[in-house]
């Protein structure tokens, strides 16, 4: 059960994860993956209490670029085109420990905008959700999914040969 103090943190976590500012996945925006043949994976810090807790920066990191490469997509640390992963999970609760957590997962690459250069997200999906304590490291598949998503807007417009 959410307690007075949690709400406010669930609903910030919401509001975090459904910017307006920000792409998404449509058709637009999957043509701005066209052509993109490597792609670095940048996966923001994790609070140390969740590291504690059995769900790691490594570790996600790890699994995003092992579902790149299954599919094809060539990962390179020094490549400009970059899929970001953040996951921001918060400790609510006294009785029984619960995190609600949200994974946005977007794609940056350079962009021209009135004759500047510029690093933009031109592609994005996120999601929030709740899991115990105890089943924090299944967050490793609530990301995956995003990743996914990712996976079928590449593809959709850079199928392989």
């Amino acid at each position: 059960m959410l307690t007075k103090t949690s709400i406010p943190v669930v609903l910030v976590l919401m509001l975090a994860a459904t910017g307006s500012a920000r792409a998404t996945d449509e058709s637009l925006e999957r043509q701005t993956l066209k052509g993109v043949r490597v792609v670095a994976v940048q996966v923001d810090a994790l609070r140390p209490e969740v590291e504690s807790d059995g769900l790691t920066q490594a570790q996600i990191k790890s699994d995003v670029e092992q579902r790149l490469r299954e599919s094809g997509i060539q990962v390179d640390d020094g490549a400009s085109a970059t899929l970001l992963v953040n996951v921001n999970a918060v400790l609510v609760g006294q009785t029984s420990p619960l995190y609600a957590v949200s994974a946005q997962v977007a794609f940056q690459q350079d962009v021209v905008v009135r004759g500047l250069d510029a690093t933009a997200s031109t592609w994005s999906v996120g999601g929030i959700a709740a899991v115990g304590r105890a089943n924090l490291p299944m967050v490793r598949d609530f990301v995956r999914g995003k990743v996914d998503k990712f996976i079928d807007a590449y593809r959709s417009v850079n199928p392989r040969p």
